[in-house]
Formats: C-alpha cells, sequence, structure tokens
C-alpha cells in the first residue's frame, strides 16, 4: 500500500515522541546529516504538508528507527498506537486530577480541625465540633481512598490495566462506548 504524506508523518510524529526527541532535537539530528531541516519542517512533515525527499527517509529511519518502505502496512499500526497512546494519557490526566483531589480534601480536614480546635473555646462549641466532624470525615476520605491514589507513581498498576483494556480499534470504542471488551 502506498503511503500518502498524512501517513508518514504521523509515523514520524509517534517515533519521535516515543523516542523522547523534541521537534528541535529531530532538526538538528538531519542536519548532523547535511539537511537543512529546522523545527519548522519537522512539523510540516509530521502535518503531512511537507513530503519527505529519498535521503531524508533513509536518514529518518536510522533515527527513528522505522520503516517506510516495508510492504506491511505501517500506518494502520501507528494509528492504532496513536490511538492508545491517547486513551492512556486521558487516563493518567484523570488519575492526577482525582489523586489531587482526595489530597486537597485531605489538606483541607486537617486544616478544618486546627481551626475547630483553636475556636473549641467559648460560645462557638458547636461550631467548633462541625468543623471537627467536617474535617475529620474529609481526612478519612483520603485514608479511605483506593491505595492507587496514594503516592506519586501508585497509579502505575492501574494504568496498566486501563492500557490492556483499551481496544486498537476507534470505530469500536466510539460506537458503544467500552474500551475493548
Amino acid at each position: 500500500m502506498k503511503k500518502n504524506d498524512l501517513e508518514i508523518g504521523l509515523m514520524v510524529a509517534i517515533a519521535r515522541q516515543e523516542r523522547s526527541l523534541s521537534q528541535d532535537q529531530l532538526a538538528d539530528r538531519m542536519r548532523e546529516l547535511g539537511h537543512n531541516w529546522t523545527r519548522q519542517t519537522v512539523w510540516g512533515v509530521e502535518k503531512g504538508t511537507r513530503a519527505i525527499r529519498l535521503p531524508e527517509a533513509y536518514d529518518l529511519e536510522d533515527i527513528l528507527g522505522i520503516s517506510f518502505f516495508d510492504k506491511a502496512d505501517s500506518a494502520d499500526r501507528s494509528r492504532d498506537k496513536l490511538f492508545k497512546a491517547k486513551r492512556e494519557n486521558e487516563v493518567k490526566n484523570t488519575l492526577d486530577r482525582i489523586q489531587t483531589a482526595y489530597d486537597e480534601a485531605y489538606a483541607l480536614g486537617r486544616s478544618l480541625i486546627l481551626t475547630a480546635l483553636r475556636i473549641s473555646d467559648g460560645a462557638d462549641g458547636e461550631l467548633a465540633a462541625y468543623l471537627s466532624g467536617l474535617g475529620e470525615g474529609l481526612s478519612r476520605l483520603y485514608s479511605d481512598a483506593p491505595e492507587f491514589l496514594h503516592g506519586k507513581d501508585a497509579g502505575e498498576e492501574f494504568i496498566r490495566l486501563v492500557r490492556d483494556r483499551i481496544t486498537s480499534d476507534p470505530a469500536t470504542t466510539a460506537s458503544d462506548g467500552r474500551a475493548g471488551e
């Protein structure tokens, strides 16, 4: 199957990101090999608006560890990888937001307990008891949270489980709302 510039650009973008190369770094590597590349050149190639010349293709293959010339349809694999990476990123972002919410609830709970201790003398005893109870409840929310929400990298197992469930067929997920059953 003949690859169009957009499919080739997608292959380049994914391979560059997998190797943690910035667009500037890829352009630098291509310049070292004698090509007149800039970050804008990389951007154009990745968007499919700038075609790759044959000598550039050979050097990109060496730098990125990909093949433009194999007979297998790597564009489909690239789309699948991109789809999975996007879904995984969405899950990571959601987990980060959940973890932040639990951390903030814990901090707020501790703050309410301290405030209750400060005002517990005198006429505000009822308010202090209410604040203290609310603070304890928020603090317990954190301690009762699933284990993967405790600690910086604790969500990796959860991410792996979700990654295993993400389908490689975007149409399936979009049509039935489920990930890879």
